[in-house]
């Protein structure tokens, strides 16, 4: 009698560790998840640059989701309002990226974080006057990675960094 008392106790264990498994499997996916290399992402972001430096919107329209948005210091563009700043009214003659860093927070999304510095005219010359970390949202779909996100951050000068 006592046994028949004992097996809703065992029933709710044996579930709550099949939840416990089946979490620590769903959080655990970067290890049974193929991304491509860190270096790909990198380069998706160089070939956004590229567009701005050469003023190609076809090649920068390819690279954003249709619903990007874009979060900056004087507030949100969307596709169609980002690709609009790439006119004649400015330039962005070089660019470096630096102290990269790729994070894997699900299969199909990928956080790009950088450091960027430009150098530019016109509008861009504000912005290119400093450099910037910047945080890119990429996301998988139908094949292909798109950003959809993006962050640009002023950076100040780190004063642990004298220490």
């Amino acid at each position: 009698m006592r046994m028949f008392r004992c097996l809703p106790a065992f029933f709710m264990l044996v579930s709550l560790l099949q939840a416990q498994h089946q979490q620590h499997n769903t959080s655990s996916f970067t290890a049974q998840t193929s991304f491509p290399p860190d270096s790909f992402f990198i380069e998706k972001e160089k070939q956004d640059w590229e567009a701005l430096k050469h003023k190609d919107k076809v090649a920068a329209s390819r690279l954003l989701a249709d619903d990007f948005v874009g979060m900056y210091d004087f507030g949100y563009l969307n596709k169609a309002k980002w690709l609009s700043q790439i006119d004649d009214q400015y330039s962005v003659d070089d660019y470096t990226i630096s102290e990269s860093k790729v994070l894997h927070p699900s299969p199909t999304t990928v956080l790009l974080l950088y450091t960027a510095s430009c150098k530019g005219t016109g509008d861009w010359a504000e912005f290119c006057s400093h450099k910037t970390r910047v945080s890119d949202l990429f996301v998988k779909r139908d094949g292909e990675w798109l950003a959809l996100f993006s962050q640009d951050t002023p950076a100040a000068p780190n004063p642990q960094a004298a220490q």
